[in-house]
């Protein structure tokens, strides 16, 4: 069984920064957490998982996915969507202990069109 705890600052690739926090526990009747991140820049917001179809802890690599909502703002107006999300959570160089967090986001609306995808490099915070 493996598990992550997710509080941290991230400096994201496509513009800005973010926040996220959460945990994910591959409990023995399945997979148990909550992750939300947020983003201060571009039209994606939010994306929030209260609920996982699958996690994967090998070592210093986490993964994991479901159904999320996401908040965009597109024209001044704030939209929920639902859709399914991938994480993966990578400890590059796992002999330094802070900086080295690499964080993968894929968010899939659930209407289709194009995924939304977000990558970043952990500035502050814990990722265990």
């Amino acid at each position: 069984m493996g598990q992550i705890f997710i509080d941290a600052a991230f400096e994201v690739n496509e513009g800005g920064s973010s926040t996220a926090v959460g945990f994910v526990d591959q409990a023995e009747m399945g997979p148990v957490g909550k992750f939300s991140i947020q983003f201060d820049e571009g039209t994606l917001l939010s994306v929030r998982m209260n609920r996982f179809s699958s996690v994967f802890i090998p070592g210093s690599t986490s993964i994991f996915e479901g159904p999320a909502t996401a908040v965009f703002r597109e024209n001044n107006h704030l939209t929920f969507v639902r859709g399914s999300c991938f994480v993966m959570i990578d400890d590059i160089h796992p002999e330094i202990p802070h900086g080295s967090d690499q964080l993968f986001l894929r968010f899939d609306a659930a209407s289709g069109g194009q995924p939304i995808i977000r990558h970043a490099i952990a500035t502050e915070g814990h990722i265990l």
